[in-house]
């Protein structure tokens, strides 16, 4: 999360309300010829650091987010499909006639594409791979705008601070949406990407 001070330039002050920590599993099967599944970064940095050597490249990889394709492509995993939200994702697993999903996954995951792949008959399965803890803290001044880059660090916000005046900035939709439950304004980045939203923040203080 980032706080932005009241100031006639931006001024920025980095706070963590989340904790992401990656967990120690067991793959039960091979990964051949099973399509899998990420929906961040962080689930794609625990499989590849417990399993190395594991055939990626005989599995049928899908993920959510332009980031996340570019870390599997970075690990020389091919990616078969990408989508920017979970649900979309669903609509071209059923495209592709998928039969059964493996998704990697955390502890605080969100149920769009559990619930549209049961919808359509397909065989899902989920492993934990990575644990998200929220660490509230209260705020001890007011910020003209706050930055959010997951619902989970909206919900961590919200435990010991209100919004006041502040606009929440975010990444996406769904935490967008965690935002509105708390902030009167809410503005969304055009791209699911960390520049876009600092984009949108630059944008909204030249106006």
């Amino acid at each position: 999360m980032k706080c932005l001070p009241p100031s006639n330039s931006i001024r920025w002050k980095d706070m963590d309300f989340i904790n992401v920590g990656i967990k120690k599993f067991e793959l039960p099967f091979s990964l051949k010829e099973k399509t899998i599944v990420f929906t961040s970064k962080n689930a794609v940095n625990a499989l590849v650091k417990w399993y190395p050597n594991e055939k990626f490249k005989e599995a049928f990889v899908y993920c959510v987010g332009e980031k996340t394709k570019a870390l599997l492509e970075d690990n020389e995993i091919e990616v078969h499909g990408v989508s920017p939200y979970s649900k979309d994702l669903s609509l071209q697993l059923v495209q592709d006639k998928t039969r059964e999903i493996i998704l990697f996954c955390g502890n605080l995951r969100r149920a769009e594409l559990k619930e549209a792949a049961l919808a359509h008959g397909i065989v899902y399965q989920e492993i934990e791979v990575y644990e998200t803890t929220l660490t509230p803290h209260e705020l001890s001044e007011d910020f003209d705008g706050i930055v959010f880059f997951s619902p989970s660090a909206v919900q961590s916000f919200a435990e010991l601070n209100s919004p006041k005046n502040s606009i929440a900035f975010c990444i996406g939709t769904s935490t967008a949406n965690a935002a509105s439950k708390y902030f009167k304004q809410v503005l969304i980045s055009d791209d699911l990407t960390i520049e876009s939203v600092l984009d949108k923040v630059k944008e909204y203080d030249g106006n």
